[in-house]
């Protein structure tokens, strides 16, 4: 009868371990899984990338946000953060010319105000009545003072 009992007891034993190690296996392989993703690596790559902003490191910054972008290109926050590295270091030129190729590749209505934002910083200004304009209201106000 003891042999009996001690031959279940093993077997539950047997059957408990193998169910722990399947358990184990699965973490482990889902967690494998989850931080191979391209969303996971893409947001690893931006949290560096914002560290690297704040500690005005520019040109890790741009290392970061570049290979957010091989990893996915539609990224929008990629883009915007890479365009927000150039404007810093006064490179509004290419800030517009990330932020127009992250329009085409997204159509992203974000990327495209923020493309016009940084086009209009680069013009000259002027300055009528006090208000400081962009040049292209030059033509507008010249039309609309023509009119009194």
């Amino acid at each position: 009868m003891w042999k009996k009992r001690g031959k279940k007891l093993a077997q539950k034993r047997k059957k408990i371990g193998i169910a722990a190690a399947a358990v184990i296996v699965a973490a482990a392989g889902s967690t494998l899984i989850y931080y191979n993703l391209p969303q996971t690596k893409v947001e690893k790559q931006l949290t560096l990338a914002a560290k690297y902003m704040t500690e005005m490191n520019y040109l890790e910054a741009q290392e970061a946000y570049t290979e957010a972008l091989s990893i996915d290109e539609g990224s929008v926050r990629a883009y915007r953060g890479l365009a927000d590295d150039y404007a810093a270091q006064g490179q509004l030129d290419e800030a517009a010319e990330i932020l127009h190729q992250g329009y085409e590749t997204t159509q992203s209505e974000i990327l495209l105000q923020n493309y016009c934002a940084t086009v209009l910083k680069r013009l000259p200004v002027w300055t009528i009545s006090g208000v400081v304009l962009p040049c292209w209201n030059q033509i507008r106000i010249m039309k609309v003072s023509e009119a009194f």
